[in-house]
């Protein structure tokens, strides 16, 4: 059999394939692979497609169409979706365009209706490959965006130092943070420029570095590694972005 195409369904958050996600082939679709004019081979968020050698398949089949199924709700804590999915119905509709492997996701589509199989469980969305528009050997993807939040530290110095010049590091010179005004003397606060999209796995990259403008301390400049956020802690701020607190004592 020739390989026709193949899928992949990638997460930023995952570094690498979207964990929770897997592709199911149309239940329509399985008179045509016992007849062996099409194979599947599929593990989690990846899937091949192939065809028999004549390929008179693409004369006869116009579409190839997949469940996309999402094992466990906690894929959506950290991806990023305007709505929330009630995993009754698929939701989201995946295509391609003319010379284009990037699949485009369409949500609440009324091509969805067009598909009379009984959906599996937890299924989210519809993956509908135009035939005509796939040549052999074909690497189509989709990457899911993951979630972003604004982080604001909210940092609590002792008595003899809330005078004191403070400042963030990023080690890697990504993020950004600006001190802002707080009405509360005894709290600094620092905000990060833009959103930061959730993490996978913290680092040390982030430092609080203070020091006394007036130099008449003996102590030398102070540094302290900053623990990133937990998102348990998010809140919606003033303007409807997604905020998430830091609290830290020095």
């Amino acid at each position: 059999m020739n390989n026709f195409f193949s899928i992949t369904l990638k997460h930023t958050y995952d570094m690498g394939l979207a964990n929770y996600i897997t592709m199911l082939p149309m239940a329509s679709l399985l008179p045509l692979v016992k007849n062996r004019r099409l194979l599947f081979r599929n593990q989690g968020a990846y899937l091949d497609c192939y065809i028999e050698k004549d390929e008179t398949i693409k004369e006869s089949v116009r579409t190839i169409a997949f469940w996309v199924v999402c094992a466990d709700d906690a894929f959506f804590k950290y991806t990023d979706y305007p709505i929330e999915v009630s995993f009754t119905n698929p939701y989201f509709y995946w295509f391609i365009e003319a010379e284009n492997n990037e699949l485009q996701m369409s949500p609440h589509d009324k091509r969805l209706e067009n598909f009379t199989d009984t959906p599996p469980q937890n299924v989210i969305g519809v993956i509908e490959i135009d035939t005509t528009l796939v040549t052999n050997n074909s690497d189509l993807f989709f990457a899911f965006n993951v979630k972003e939040s604004i982080w604001e530290y909210r940092i609590q110095p002792k008595i003899s130092e809330q005078k004191w010049v403070y400042r963030i590091e990023d080690e890697s010179t990504e993020w950004e943070f600006t001190r802002i005004k707080n009405e509360d003397d005894t709290t600094i606060v620092f905000k990060s420029v833009t959103p930061i999209p959730y993490y996978k796995r913290a680092s040390d990259r982030l430092h609080l570095i203070w020091e006394d403008p007036e130099k008449e301390s003996f102590q030398q400049e102070q540094r302290k590694v900053l623990r990133f956020a937990n998102y348990t802690y998010k809140m919606v701020n003033e303007d409807n972005k997604e905020l998430t607190p830091i609290y830290i004592r020095i």
